[in-house]
């Protein structure tokens, strides 16, 4: 759903978009890190979406070098698959 923001850029999914159809505020990767940087206990409490995520990002590719070393170190926090 699209609604306006009081800048008079329309705004989607709580993201705001300029004029030239441009979101302020967000890099393609931001949710990607936000996500692979949880603290461990995250991934102990909630293991079937640790096992989901791994599936995920370990086909990832074009990554840029500071998000892969944080999947990379997301992955070496996980117990290995049996």
């Amino acid at each position: 759903m699209t609604e306006r923001t009081g800048t008079g850029n329309p705004d989607v999914h709580g993201i705001a978009i300029s004029a030239a159809g441009h979101h302020s505020g967000w890099y393609d990767d931001d949710l990607l890190y936000a996500v692979v940087t949880r603290k461990p206990y995250v991934w102990e409490r909630f293991p079937s979406l640790a096992r989901e995520l791994r599936a995920a990002v370990q086909s990832l590719v074009g990554l840029s070098r500071q998000v892969r070393n944080e999947v990379d170190a997301f992955l070496s926090l996980l117990p290995e698959e049996s």
